[in-house]
């Protein structure tokens, strides 16, 4: 097939370089296609190059054993496309595995890696090998030196299927919060997750300060069946302010893993998390924000490691919890079923909270209710977004109703506020009148037509907050 007096390496290139040429665009094409498209599930990032790398292999094998230039080359078109598949979504990956500050010169590291390993060493490894196998293959030894070289996709189809479960856990995202004002940029944050002392991963949020750092960070912590999502609005009011925001769903909530001993869900055991996570992210002091059970973790970091609170706001919670309020919340906690869709999930953030929220009657405010307590689980599967065991936290004799005094004692020489939502059946009006007796200094704030517990972003309690932390 080759003109005589044609330079047969000539011919190969060109062949070779038509086959790198289509199958090439497409792989990339439809690497980065796929892994965007089934990119909900991180993994997928893995998986794409794992099957990809899988079906290359043979395809090659058969392409390289053809006696035929036509068949060879439509043989070796698919693999091609396969083998670069990878390109797209192993990038996009590993600019989700570090964090921003550190992405160039990974990415730096990454290339420098992938070409010297594969672009250099790869191809002395099979030029060296079909010299080797010269002796016993003849001219066919390139051949065979690129059939053993094709074992090489398997070994990598082997660990990216081994890395997918990982990139749940390690992917951290880059998102952005509602502007403050009509004119302020929105809070941008960055999303990962660390690992506790005794396993399961948290998943937090670190929102960047917008304009100059005004004071020691933010730490905010959600409510017994909350997560993340409860400071999507909150959060970014507060980056706004100058301050650096960082929002953990606790072990059993949202992205972060569940804990396989249930007695490990305790407010002492969160704290401990939290105050490892602020080690992680070298942070020696923030402001601790803690809505309900939040709060209680609060008051137990003031007790345990007082260095570590600059300031801490207790968000419709205190030192007593009435008791109606906590058998409503047993009433409920752990013992829904799925909803079909979210127009049901919202109906039943409606039939329990409704009472909390009566002036809030619009399908909107209780479908974003719903988004921040729930997740789709499937098409038709809508479900909690927490671990039913945490249910056990509130029953009669756990440690988080015990006597809570002696913690709250221990905030009295840390700046302190305290919102109460004005018709809340949790802090009562008679524990907040002690707090401010044991505590002169308390600043207090109480949000009209709200039951347990406000979001904060409420204009009295937003008024109360931003005035605590903008003091001097």
């Amino acid at each position: 097939m080759i003109p005589e007096g044609a330079s047969a390496l000539l011919y190969a290139s060109y062949f070779y370089g038509l086959i790198v040429l289509i199958g090439g665009t497409i792989g990339l094409f439809l690497g980065g296609l796929a892994a965007d498209r089934l990119g909900t599930r991180r993994g997928a990032y893995a998986l794409v190059p794992a099957v990809a790398f899988l079906g290359a292999a043979p395809l090659y094998v058969f392409g390289v054993l053809s006696p035929s230039l036509i068949v060879l080359f439509f043989a070796l078109l698919i693999p091609t496309a396969l083998g670069l598949a990878w390109v797209g979504p192993v990038i996009s990956a590993f600019q989700h595995i570090v964090p921003a500050t550190m992405r160039t010169t990974a990415t730096a590291f990454f290339l420098l890696i992938n070409n010297f390993l594969g672009l250099a060493l790869g191809d002395v490894i099979i030029g060296t090998l079909s010299d080797t196998m010269r002796e016993f293959y003849g001219d066919e030894s390139l051949r065979y030196s690129i059939l053993v070289g094709a074992g090489f996709y398997w070994l990598a189809s082997a660990l990216f299927f081994a890395a997918s479960p990982r990139l749940k856990h390690d992917w951290i995202e880059t998102g952005a919060g509602p502007a403050t004002t009509a004119t302020a940029p929105p809070a941008s944050f960055t999303e990962a997750f660390f690992d506790t002392a005794d396993g399961p991963k948290i998943h937090y949020r670190d929102y960047a300060p917008i304009g100059p750092e005004t004071g020691p960070p933010v730490l905010c912590l959600h409510g017994l069946t909350r997560n993340v999502r409860d400071y999507d609005e909150l959060a970014p009011m507060i980056a706004g302010l100058g301050r650096r925001v960082i929002v953990a769903s606790q072990r059993g909530r949202g992205r972060s893993d569940r804990d396989p001993r249930v007695e490990r869900y305790n407010p002492g055991v969160y704290t401990g998390d939290m105050l490892a996570l602020l080690d992680r992210l070298c942070v020696a002091k923030a402001v601790f924000i803690g809505t309900s059970m939040g709060g209680l973790m609060t008051m137990i970091a003031a007790a345990t490691a007082p260095q570590r609170v600059a300031a801490a706001v207790l968000n419709d919670v205190g030192p007593e919890l009435d008791p109606v309020g906590m058998d409503r919340i047993r009433s409920y906690v752990g013992k829904s079923d799925s909803a079909a869709n979210w127009a049901e999930a919202a109906a039943r953030c409606r039939g329990i909270n409704g009472a909390a929220f009566p002036v809030e009657t619009s399908d909107a405010f209780w479908h974003d209710f719903a988004r921040k307590l729930f997740r789709q689980e499937a098409p038709d599967a809508i479900v909690l977004d927490y671990d039913p065991a945490i249910a056990l936290t509130v029953q009669p004799g756990s440690q988080a109703i015990a006597d809570l005094w002696p913690l709250f004692e221990a905030l009295k020489p840390i700046p302190t506020l305290v919102i109460r939502g004005e018709i809340s059946d949790i802090l009562m009006r008679a524990t907040v009148e002690e707090m401010r007796r044991r505590k002169p200094d308390l600043a207090f704030a109480s949000v009209p037509n709200i039951g347990h517990a406000p979001f904060m972003t409420e204009p009295a309690a937003w008024s109360a907050l931003r005035a605590f932390l903008t003091a001097p």
